[in-house]
């Protein structure tokens, strides 16, 4: 420690630890951001796009290390590590405002991606080959967007608006394992 650093208090070493962790963990992030098949939204510049990634984490409970060679390790609320590059795309592609449409399409259009919502399919000609493939009863099955992974297994985590996402089979056989009065909770959150 150097002689400078070694007058501040240890409140203020703490904070100075934590801000450069957290940073050192925004950087992780972009760099991961710079993997992807897509783009970020360009209403938005890379710190806001980073920052939000980063919130959104840390509220679902997921925990980041950053390791000796600046590279980040992220766990879930369980303590199971996480596949960085999967979430951080998740999480993008998930979120309109962080995101940008074109490059999604583009990206599906190339093979890069695989469509999961109807928002993927920006043209008619890519609507119609859809169709052509998969049929109509596929095409009419994508969600509008994109919608978030839920992990099943986690109910007690399990929100209003993630159950009324979840199929049919998937809800009665949550509601087989929880009951009427587990519904009734994750109905409320």
């Amino acid at each position: 420690m150097s002689a400078e650093r070694s007058n501040h208090s240890p409140e203020h070493e703490q904070f100075v630890s934590e801000e450069g962790r957290s940073e050192r963990v925004k950087v992780g992030l972009s760099r991961v951001i710079d993997t992807l098949p897509f783009k970020c939204s360009a209403d938005l510049d890379r710190r806001s796009v980073v920052t939000t990634l980063q919130q959104k984490f840390e509220e679902s409970g997921h925990q980041f290390k950053v390791s000796d060679r600046g590279w980040i390790l992220a766990t879930d609320r369980s303590g199971n590590q996480v596949d960085l590059t999967e979430a951080v795309s998740e999480a993008l592609l998930t979120d309109q405002h962080l995101c940008d449409a074109e490059s999604v399409s583009a990206a599906v259009e190339s093979g890069a991606l695989g469509v999961q919502a109807k928002s993927d399919l920006r043209t008619t000609e890519q609507k119609v080959r859809y169709v052509r493939k998969f049929g109509e009863e596929a095409f009419a099955k994508l969600p509008m967007t994109r919608q978030p992974k839920v992990d099943t297994n986690d109910v007690g985590h399990l929100t209003a608006q993630q159950w009324k996402n979840l199929p049919l089979s998937e809800r009665c056989r949550i509601a087989g394992i929880v009951g009427d009065k587990g519904v009734g909770e994750i109905l409320a959150r």
